[in-house]
């Protein structure tokens, strides 16, 4: 099973998909659970519509407010991606505007989300939108934004020190964050020619989790995750080769 986001009027399979219907352009965000076994029948399993946490109370800690406190103003946050964690026990978002991770814990017969969606919809308020039915277990705040994140591929909810993954974003280092407290655990740092910080475009982990990587312009880097701060291993990723006079030249 895998999960993915679209827009509240995008479709699977470019089948239209219903709006809502509530007042005010809240351009809610949509997580599918789609079934990829050969035995599958085609569409999502499960769906699900987060209006209030996305749209009208972006980035805010706390429990979950009543419908008559929300402000009903337009928005241009949604989702920047959907990770599932590697034991399938959570998700990993973050807002494309308010620049915070949040994670999920979702029910482990994914069917449930269906019946969440019908009893959320049921306390619908007249004046704004349904209570979301799945709400953040953890909100992290990035400072700029996001680039890329990625899961610890080793990753056990009943390991805490497991339970982190990197992320990278506009004019920081690597951040590997923890995905139980919301703590910063590590920094991976990178310069440029000019030993100025410089920002990776992208970032994974390796298989075995012993090493993390990180895209740049015309580079990549890695290191030992045990071991943040600047030293690390680079690798060219345009190579010199020799022009027709003799000399050099970057490919």
């Amino acid at each position: 099973v895998m999960a993915t986001t679209t827009d509240v009027n995008d479709g699977v399979d470019g089948a239209a998909q219903e709006t809502p219907q509530y007042d005010g352009d809240y351009g809610p965000a949509c997580l599918h659970a789609l079934d990829l076994s050969a035995a599958a029948a085609s569409g999502p399993v499960a769906g699900l519509t987060m209006t209030t946490e996305f749209a009208v109370n972006a980035g805010r800690a706390g429990a979950k407010p009543r419908l008559s406190t929300l402000s009903l103003g337009p928005h241009d946050n949604h989702l920047k991606h959907v990770r599932w964690s590697p034991d399938g026990v959570c998700l990993l978002t973050c807002g494309a505007e308010d620049n915070t991770f949040r994670i999920y814990d979702v029910p482990g017969d994914l069917t449930l989300l269906d019946q969440a969606v019908s009893d959320s919809e049921a306390d619908q308020s007249t004046d704004g939108p349904a209570a979301d039915a799945l709400w953040p277990a953890l909100r992290v705040k990035e400072r700029e934004s996001v680039y890329d994140y990625a899961w610890y591929p080793g990753m056990s909810a009943s390991d805490p020190q497991t339970c982190v993954f990197a992320a990278t974003c506009r004019a920081h280092p690597v951040h590997l964050w923890d995905a139980v407290t919301g703590t910063l655990r590590a920094s991976y740092l990178a310069y440029n020619h000019l030993d100025e910080p410089t920002a990776a475009f992208a970032v994974c982990f390796s298989a075995d989790g012993a090493r993390v990587f990180a895209g740049y312009e015309k580079t990549i880097r890695a290191w030992d995750v045990s071991r943040p701060g600047r030293d690390c291993d680079v690798y060219p990723t345009l190579s010199k080769k020799r022009g027709r006079g003799g000399g050099g030249g970057v490919g």
